[in-house]
């Protein structure tokens, strides 16, 4: 791992670079309050729950977690879903898994229509485990 950085910023980094062949808006952690127009898709990134440190002896990975993309597809102006867009967008998502690089490896993708938001975006869950494969003990 890239010193000076926190665990997070490397996850998160890692899953960004790992979405880009999607070529749509990726933001982090949050949902933007309001989007452009003319944006149709993007996603969210999000790191919702604590990490969790393996003790050592256990496997190879350092910490694991479960993280979650929200894919927002903009539905039709009466709030109709693009059941087509959203799924292709969904499997074009889930088709990446497993994700590993230096830093994580990501598997077992779980997904999870969640309807309309206050926005008119459909949006779609996609919970996934995460691990991270650096040796936390090298330093210690």
């Amino acid at each position: 791992m890239a010193k000076n950085t926190t665990v997070t910023y490397q996850i998160l980094n890692s899953l960004v670079k790992a979405l880009k062949p999607l070529g749509v808006k990726t933001y982090l952690l949050n949902r933007p309050k309001k989007v452009d127009d003319k944006m149709e898709s993007f996603i969210v990134v999000d790191l919702p729950v604590q990490l969790r440190r393996t003790t050592k002896g256990y496997d190879d990975y350092s910490y694991r977690t479960t993280c979650v993309i929200y894919a927002f597809v903009r539905a039709q102006t009466d709030g109709t879903p693009y059941i087509d867009r959203q799924t292709t967008f969904v499997n074009g998502i889930t088709e990446l898994f497993p994700i590993k690089d230096e830093i994580v490896e990501c598997v077992d993708p779980s997904v999870l229509m969640r309807g309309l938001d206050e926005t008119n975006f459909q949006v779609t869950t996609i919970t996934f485990t995460l691990r991270t494969k650096v040796n936390a003990f090298e330093n210690i």
